[in-house]
Order: C-alpha cells, then structure tokens, then sequence
C-alpha cells in the first residue's frame, strides 16, 4: 500500500476520532455521505429508568420536606415585608440613635424640593445618619391628602405639594415605642396627641380634604416599598415632632 493512501485512511480515522469525542452521538453523517465531514443533529436515544434509579423529588419524605420548606418560606415571605418596613431602621426613625441628640440643622423647604433631593445610591446605613437629609430638621407647609393609623403603631400622613401635587410621607410614631434615650420622645408624644384629638386616626384611610398642614419633622430616608403617598426618592418625615392646621 502506497504512503499516500495510508495516510488517506490515516486522516479519515483521525476525523472520525474527532468527530466521536466532540459530538458524541449526538451527530450523524448524512446518507450516502459518509466521512464528508457534513453532520446532521440525530436525538440522542434514552433508555428506559430502571426501578431502582428513583430521583430525590419522587422519594415520599423528601416531597413532604419539600412542602414543609415551602410552606415555611410562604409564610415568611407574606409577613417579613410588614415587619422589615415596620422596624427597618427603627431607632434612626425614633431618636434613640446615638446622632439624634446633636441635630440642630433647621430648614423651610416643600414637598417638590425634597422630592427632588439625590437618593443616596446604596440606600442609607442601617446604623449611621445619611448627611445632610438625617441630620436636618425640615419644616414643610402643604395639603393633608389622606392619613391612617398603620399596623406598626405610627400614623401615616401624605403630605401634597400644592403646586405640582407631589406627595411626601410623615409620620408619628407611637410614643410608647419610641425609647426613652430619644430626645424626641416628649415632642413625639405631645404631636401625637394633639393629632389624635383632632383628627382621630383609625386603620381605615381618611381624607385629609386637601387642608392646609405644617409638619416639622426629621428627613429619613426609607425603603421604596410601595407605601401610599411615598415620595420619588423614598424620602420622609420621620419622626414628625410638630404639625399645625387650621
């Protein structure tokens, strides 16, 4: 046999070769043209399970802890919303950081200007007050649009922009949940009775009927979780210390 009819053979082995490890018996070569090098896409062939290869899903035990887990993870997933916005950050929202005593920062703005203000871009520290906005006093005139008394104690209220209708929440929390180390805690009780006597907050939604409102209260940066009159930014009033209206 010549050379150049062994390395013809020589080279089709080594394509065949090739062929086997990179596709597997996923390819074929088309009829009639066999070791061309043109390959079509065969399914691969699966045989039957024997009884013995059960996978873990289909194990009894298993699926009920499978249920179980879900189960508990469901639960989970349908209160922690609650309670993460609830207690998120609590001792910032009521004063009882240790930064709360040294706040002396004052300022007159509206709902529009602190819509307006830069989100800090990872969120806020969970332990440390963002500056300027957790360290500044804001005193802002505005129209009551509605209020509510939330399952974690505080009233909500959404305060609205007169001009542009932007909306802003405040809110007043429940003295008997703010710690004694606040420096805020007589002005956030006196606030909330006088709110209490004359508006008379329930859980239902009331309107506030578009009246003029004054709030002084702390800037917060909260979580964007959907809450109703939340501002663009997710900024707050939170604690309200003092609110007047007519």
């Amino acid at each position: 046999m010549g050379r150049g009819r062994v390395a013809s053979r020589q080279a089709r082995v080594n394509w065949a070769m090739l062929n086997d490890r990179a596709f597997g018996d996923s390819l074929a070569p088309f009829d009639g043209m066999k070791g061309s090098g043109l390959f079509r896409r065969m399914p691969r062939s699966r045989e039957p399970r024997a009884p013995s290869e059960v996978t873990r899903s289909a194990d009894p035990l298993h699926s009920r802890l499978r249920l179980v887990a879900f189960a508990a993870m469901t639960t989970f997933m349908a209160l922690s919303p609650a309670w993460a916005s609830d207690r998120y950050r609590w001792d910032i929202k009521t004063g009882a950081d240790e930064q709360a005593s040294g706040i002396h920062l004052r300022s007159r703005t509206t709902v529009k200007a602190l819509n307006s203000l830069y989100r800090p871009h990872r969120g806020a520290d969970p332990k440390v007050r963002a500056y300027a906005v957790e360290q500044t006093i804001y005193e802002v005139t505005g129209q009551l649009l509605m209020f509510r008394l939330e399952e974690d104690g505080d009233v909500h209220l959404v305060i609205q922009d007169e001009e542009t209708e932007a909306t802003l929440i405040a809110e007043i929390p429940d003295p008997t949940e703010v710690s004694s180390d606040s420096p805020w805690r007589a002005r956030i009780e006196s606030t909330r009775q006088l709110f209490e006597s004359q508006f008379h907050p329930t859980s239902s939604r009331k309107d506030g009927e578009l009246r003029e409102i004054t709030v002084i209260g702390v800037g917060f940066w909260d979580r964007r979780h959907g809450a109703e009159g939340a501002a663009d930014n997710g900024i707050e009033l939170h604690p309200v210390l003092f609110y007047s209206s007519p």
